[in-house]
């Protein structure tokens, strides 16, 4: 809690000083900072509709499996034997790798199974290195990038450098999820089950990749709308 106030203060500060030294409207002020928040909001408001919309998509060409078929799909995809698959009423799917527990809905499609079980064949069950934390440090760069773009040149190396620095940490974990995919995708073909399987892994790749440039995106934006206005900032 004390990381964001901090963060939220330096980014009123640092809207307050643009628009100190370079009198930027407030009209442009409310483009500048409705766009920014467009687009740093967008995996947050896209990433529900577009799962829901593959698994709908899969699920035109594929049936819930049964306890049987979970059990076929687990073996064909030689997963260990301490792995646990439990069932939750309302819950997303995921893999828990400290409990080692694959957590899913009474009703779950192949493609979403598999996806889940392929995070789980590696050593000891574990993920990418940096595939939990990248997230989370690719966030608290992005806190820290928003202000310094208020203030820094946009021309500047730093200002071009801060949308691949907050896109950098997530690479771990695209590497993580486009390895459980693939291996899914594997498991799925040796039981046999359709390629309309790629309905939903495809797309839940694609949110991942989503949250990963939003921020980038943002700053971008940013740097963009300055440079316009040689310097100015909303």
């Amino acid at each position: 809690m004390a990381g964001v106030t901090g963060m939220s203060y330096f980014y009123n500060r640092g809207i307050e000083y643009a628009l100190q030294k370079y009198a930027v409207s407030n009209n442009t002020r409310l483009v500048d900072v409705g766009g920014a928040l467009g687009i740093a909001l967008a995996p947050v408001v896209l990433s529900g509709p577009i799962y829901r919309l593959s698994t709908k998509a899969e699920g035109r060409y594929a049936k819930p499996l049964t306890d049987a078929g979970i059990e076929t799909l687990r073996k064909k995809m030689h997963i260990p034997k301490d792995i646990v698959i439990q069932h939750i009423p309302r819950i997303p799917p995921h893999y828990a790798p400290a409990a080692r527990t694959v957590r899913i809905p009474p009703r779950v499609l192949p493609g979403t199974l598999s996806h889940e079980l392929g995070h789980t064949i590696s050593r000891k069950g574990k993920l990418l290195p940096g595939a939990l934390a990248g997230p989370r440090v690719g966030g608290l760069l992005s806190l820290a990038a928003l202000p310094a773009a208020m203030y820094l040149d946009p021309d500047s190396t730093t200002a071009k450098a801060l949308p691949l620095a907050t896109t950098l940490p997530w690479l771990p974990r695209l590497a993580e999820e486009a390895r459980a995919s693939f291996r899914g995708y594997r498991g799925l073909r040796a039981a046999r089950h359709g390629r309309s399987s790629l309905l939903t892994l495809l797309p839940a790749l694609g949110t991942y990749a989503l949250a990963a440039t939003a921020p980038a995106a943002t700053l971008e934006w940013i740097r963009r709308r300055r440079a316009a206005r040689q310097g100015g900032f909303s």
